[in-house]
């Protein structure tokens, strides 16, 4: 990684990305958990178990919206085919609610 001329060096152990926006880096060996969006405005607190794939929110298993998403393939003579079995999409119930009224 090539030293910004802005901000210091990273400290050692550091991976320098979490540097970069001036935040702390984590103790070496640690794993920061992600809370859920959605809860944290309701003033809770639940560890996200997924990310929302139009907002990149946090989402706990209670507002992760699961919808299957087909996947199809080009076969001979231009013929569509769709692939088994779907693959999936989680979204926060926001962005599912708004993809839901758009149609």
């Amino acid at each position: 990684m090539v030293p910004s001329p802005i901000l210091p060096a990273a400290p050692p152990g550091c991976g320098g990305r979490a540097h970069e926006r001036q935040l702390p880096c984590p103790p070496r060996g640690s794993a920061e958990a992600v809370n859920c969006f959605d809860c944290a405005g309701l003033g809770q607190t639940a560890g996200a178990v997924a990310v929302c794939a139009d907002c990149g929110a946090g989402v706990c298993p209670d507002h992760a919206q699961v919808t299957a998403r087909w996947l199809t393939r080009t076969a001979v003579i231009n013929r569509t085919v769709v692939v088994e079995p779907p693959a999936r999409t989680i979204r926060c119930r926001l962005c599912q609610q708004a993809r839901d009224a758009a149609g």
